[in-house]
């Protein structure tokens, strides 16, 4: 499999054909961390965002803040409170259309990306999603149902599902780990460029599958994610400081236990729900060797 280079952190290298995102738009739920950098780096590869939205604490209900022409997003950060809310009022003298909470699924987008709490794209509202989206993005853990997964399915909407798309933190506090125990720490530059590297290579392990094998993106991810922990057979060592090797995906492989094995990648709460029911991954330690096996389906 061919990778393309992302040792630079830099966006403007990384996609240096701006055509794939300049001519797309975006809706998204949420305006935490996890949305915000999103929205920033979406915006840098020269997308457009027309809304966001995200709980408004006087009101206790959510609101989705739209500007056809694109969001400001440093003009939104700075009428946003310490929750993450927006001011409605002052977002509203700036322009903003100020529409209900849910609106954001109902956008004629190319993306959208639920970015805020599980549970938000459910059989009720999965058909309010514009035809013209293309691709969804789960910021969140857990975004969406089964039965919306189901409808998403047939749709042939381009899933980049959870545990794949926002890995990204839990990656790297695996890199904090790697660092603690060589007792050797990296400049920042270098953290992000070894992030680059590890989150294209398993997005292009999962892709790839998918589009070779036809598969839904959601399934292709947990099939990598299967094949990267049967990996740990043969890649086992005895339980030791030795350094583990990467995975196929290139997300960094991991020491089995006694319970349930997961990967970094794979924390989100969905993942009982919408996991193939053929797939438990067990673990057991044998001679001193830590090996992955998995039960007859």
């Amino acid at each position: 499999m061919n990778v393309p280079d992302t040792s630079r952190s830099r966006i403007d290298t990384m996609v240096p054909d701006r055509s794939i995102t300049e001519n797309t738009t975006a809706s998204v739920q949420g305006f935490g961390n996890v949305a915000r950098y999103a929205i920033e780096l979406y915006i840098r590869l020269g997308g457009k965002v027309i809304s966001v939205a995200c709980w408004d604490q006087a009101d206790q209900c959510s609101y989705t803040y739209r500007k056809l022409d694109g969001i400001n997003l440093e003009e939104l950060l700075s009428i946003t409170d310490r929750f993450g809310g927006i001011n409605k009022a002052k977002a509203k003298e700036l322009g903003y259309e100020i529409l209900p909470g849910e609106a954001w699924i109902e956008q004629d987008v190319t993306i959208l990306i639920p970015a805020a709490m599980e549970n938000q794209i459910t059989g009720e509202n999965v058909g309010k999603i514009s035809p013209k989206v293309r691709v969804i993005a789960e910021g969140a853990n857990g975004p969406t149902t089964p039965e919306a997964d189901t409808k998403i399915r047939e749709r042939n909407i381009w899933v980049i599902p959870d545990f794949l798309a926002n890995a990204g933190g839990v990656t790297c506090s695996y890199f904090e780990q790697v660092q603690s125990n060589m007792n050797y720490f990296w400049e920042k530059d270098e953290v992000l460029g070894k992030l680059d590297q590890k989150m294209t290579a398993a997005y292009y392990a999962v892709s790839d599958l998918a589009r070779r094998e036809k598969l839904y993106m959601r399934d292709a991810a947990y099939a990598t994610l299967r094949a990267d922990d049967c990996e740990c057979v043969a890649r086992a060592v005895p339980a030791s400081r030795e350094p583990r090797p990467a995975s196929r995906s290139g997300m960094p492989s991991k020491a089995c236990s006694k319970s349930a094995s997961r990967s970094p990648t794979s924390s989100t709460p969905q993942e009982s729900r919408t996991r193939p029911s053929d797939s438990p991954i067990a673990a057991r330690r044998s001679g001193g060797t830590d090996a992955c096996v998995i039960p007859a389906g």
